[in-house]
């Protein structure tokens, strides 16, 4: 069964490696993982992020099964405090250190 956990860690992926969309197929939220240099940095720590006891339960938050629906979960990540998090950790740049 697809648990809130799942969804948790499904809604990061999302957002580091994809992005969110619109209808219109225009990126809304581009990817935090901007490109292959960041997410190869990131797949080196994906596992301990991702584990258990992992940091990915830090940046997420009011999750919650939606009525009536099975497997569908609304979840909340914050972005700012993951995109910190990830700046400490050199998998991406900081946009102060690029300027």
């Amino acid at each position: 069964m697809y648990s809130r956990k799942n969804a948790q860690k499904d809604a990061i992926r999302v957002l580091l490696f994809s992005g969110i969309q619109s209808t219109s197929g225009c990126p809304v939220l581009p990817p935090i993982l901007r490109n292959e240099k960041e997410k190869e940095a990131f797949n080196g720590i994906a596992g301990q992020f991702f584990s258990e006891e992992g940091a990915w339960f830090d940046y997420t938050r009011n999750s919650r099964k939606e009525e009536g629906k099975r497997n569908h979960y609304s979840v909340s990540v914050n972005i700012n405090e993951l995109k910190k998090y990830l700046e400490q950790k050199k998998i991406i740049q900081s946009i102060n250190s690029i300027f």
